[in-house]
C-alpha cells in the first residue's frame, strides 16, 4: 500500500486519508500500470496521481459493467453531473471518495475543469458510438487526446508543472 509522506500526512484528515486509500486500491485493483507509475512519483504528488487515475478507473467501469446502453447513459449522466459540480464550485458535490476528491486538484483552474469534462465526455462517446471511435487512425488518435491527454495534463497540473514547463522538458 503506498502512503503518503508523515508531513503530508499530518495534513490531511482521517477522511481525506481514507477517501485517497479507497483511490489507491481502485487503481491497483483496475489500472496497474498507472498503479505503479504513480508509485514513483514524489509523495506530495502521488495522491493527486491516484485520485486521477480512480475517476479514469470508475469511468472505465462503467463501460464494463453495463450491460445495456441505457445504463451505462443514466450512470454516465450522473459522473457528468458529478463533474458539472465540481467544475461549478458547487458546495453540493456528491459524496463518493473520488468526486470528493477532486475539487482540491482543479481548485480555481479553468484548464483542469476542461481536462475533466473533455475526459468524461470522450468516455461517454466510447460507449455511445464505440464504432466511430475506432473507424479511422485519427478517431483513434481523437479519443486518445481526449482521455490520457486529459489525464496526464491534470496529473501536471495539479503537481504545479505547467504544459510549457513540460514541453521544454522534451
Amino acid at each position: 500500500r503506498v502512503r503518503p509522506q508523515r508531513a503530508m500526512a499530518s495534513k490531511l484528515s482521517s477522511l481525506q486519508r481514507q477517501r485517497i486509500a479507497t483511490c489507491v486500491d481502485l487503481v491497483r485493483q483496475h489500472d496497474l500500470a498507472h498503479y505503479l507509475c504513480s508509485t514513483l512519483m514524489k509523495p506530495e504528488y502521488r495522491s493527486n496521481a491516484f485520485v486521477i487515475h480512480a475517476l479514469n478507473c470508475e469511468l472505465d467501469q462503467v463501460a464494463k459493467k453495463s450491460t445495456k446502453a441505457h445504463f451505462a447513459a443514466l450512470k454516465f449522466k450522473w459522473w457528468t453531473d458529478a463533474i458539472s459540480k465540481v467544475c461549478s464550485d458547487s458546495h453540493k458535490i456528491p459524496d463518493h471518495p473520488v468526486v470528493v476528491s477532486l475539487p482540491e486538484l482543479v481548485n480555481e483552474s479553468r484548464s483542469g475543469k476542461y481536462f475533466l469534462s473533455k475526459l468524461v465526455q470522450a468516455k461517454v462517446q466510447k460507449v455511445e458510438r464505440p464504432l466511430k471511435v475506432v473507424k479511422t487512425l485519427d478517431t483513434i488518435e481523437q479519443h486518445v487526446d481526449s482521455t490520457y491527454s486529459s489525464l496526464f495534463h491534470l496529473i501536471l497540473e495539479s503537481s504545479q508543472v505547467n504544459a510549457t514547463a513540460a514541453e521544454e522538458e522534451k
